[in-house]
């Protein structure tokens, strides 16, 4: 029998053609997650981000959105 453990999360999509650069997701993620990169446009540090959803939501633009992940954890094991 096999046996795998999974987690489900949410992940933040950034549209870089759709960003303006305005720094406002920055400023409202509670965690720090968000940063601008040399061109001028907002990156997630997925190792950090807290999923909220608070960057989706203050993008003027709606350049931001949260896709459903799933992750395996754990191993898998045969009896």
């Amino acid at each position: 029998m096999l046996f795998r453990s999974r987690k489900f999360n949410m992940a933040v999509t950034i549209d870089r053609d759709t960003c303006i650069g305005c720094s406002a997701c920055v400023g409202a993620c509670p965690v720090s997650a968000l940063s601008m990169d040399g061109e001028g446009k907002s990156v997630c540090d997925e190792g950090t981000c807290i999923d909220c959803g608070t960057c989706v939501s203050t993008c003027p633009v709606s350049a931001i959105s949260q896709r459903s992940e799933e992750r395996r954890v754990g191993k898998e094991c045969r009896s």
